[in-house]
């Protein structure tokens, strides 16, 4: 009779090991030291991430493409430029502010995309060469050429009092520019600018870029500009621009081909947002991941290498990962308490 209940106890912590075993299967996988581990970089969402977002989002493909996805659906993005996985993109809710970044409206010769003014000529022939689509960017080829009167010139890429803004709030301006034909002889530099008006549309103060002529190229180089606006009380708006310095009497012929800038209220570019007549919203992405509640030591490894430590308390069987460190490469969670 001892031997028979041995036997059934036995039976019992075979069972029971078998149930922990198939528990753990369905659970996140688990890196050496023992933490759960959430790996980014397979092109589809690990066992116990969830993601949701109230909105579609754009993302790079493997073929360097850019490509829409739908609402709640993970975007797993590339480098254009190396097709190499970069990641997951979880990134905090966006509004791109330029009503028309599609190039909607321009033609050639002279005609310029819906809301862009020339602010500063210097004296320089602009032509429209044309528009067109590569890699899903959205472009247009705007051809610069003669002799300058003057050592600055500028495009606004927004009507004046088209973007809404506030002293002390922080923008970030970008696009993808390449150098579509010409060349940059003469040209001393080429940036981005935020100038800072009244409601009244008066400029109160203007910002530029740090220059970055010396990295563009026939490819497109994604440039970008973040500020923070502190033209003081009087600022109701704020115009994002492109310019480029010259010099007088020194003649310049340099087509550009600017694509899908945004401007966003926010610090650091995120993923276009593609408009045509109004801004358009990107919502947050919601990266949950399924942990036992506890304090953990969250390692966020982004595309760039770089591992961010997060301490978080979990409650309630479930994590919520920051949107400001994407693109995500994997998450480790390593219980402290």
């Amino acid at each position: 009779m001892a031997d028979h209940h041995r036997g059934e106890c036995l039976g019992c912590r075979v069972r029971a090991l078998h149930l922990m075993r198939i528990r753990h299967s369905y659970g996140p996988p688990v890196a050496a030291s023992g933490s759960p581990l959430f790996p980014f970089t397979g092109g589809t969402l690990p066992v116990g991430a969830t993601l949701t977002r109230a909105s579609t989002g754009w993302y790079f493909d493997s073929a360097g493409v850019l490509q829409s996805a739908a609402n709640d659906v993970a975007r797993f993005t590339y480098d254009p430029a190396t097709l190499a996985l970069q990641g997951l993109l979880v990134e905090p809710a966006r509004t791109n502010s330029i009503r028309n970044n599609t190039m909607v409206g321009a033609s050639a010769p002279s005609t310029l995309p819906t809301n862009w003014i020339i602010t500063q000529n210097a004296g320089l022939t602009t032509a429209v060469v044309g528009t067109g689509s590569a890699s899903g960017l959205d472009y247009i080829d705007i051809r610069f050429s003669g002799t300058p009167s003057a050592t600055l010139y500028r495009v606004a890429l927004e009507a004046s009092n088209g973007i809404a803004a506030l002293s002390g709030q922080t923008w970030t301006e970008s696009a993808y520019i390449a150098i579509a034909n010409g060349g940059l002889t003469n040209i001393t530099l080429v940036n981005f600018t935020m100038v800072e008006r009244t409601a009244g549309g008066a400029s109160v103060a203007f910002r530029g870029a740090a220059d970055y002529k010396a990295s563009l190229s026939s490819s497109f180089y994604r440039a970008s500009f973040v500020q923070t606006l502190a033209g003081g009380g009087t600022v109701a708006f704020v115009s994002p621009e492109f310019s480029f310095g010259l010099t007088v009497g020194l003649a310049v012929d340099v087509t550009f081909r600017i694509a899908l800038p945004p401007m966003e209220q926010g610090s650091g570019a995120s993923s276009p947002i593609k408009t045509t007549s109004a801004a358009v919203a990107r919502a947050a992405d919601v990266l949950t991941l399924a942990l036992a509640d506890g304090t953990y030591n969250i390692d966020i490894t982004r595309a760039s290498g770089v591992t961010n430590v997060v301490g978080a308390v979990v409650s309630g069987g479930a994590y919520t990962v920051p949107t400001d460190l994407s693109p995500l490469q994997s998450v480790a969670a390593k219980r402290t308490a």
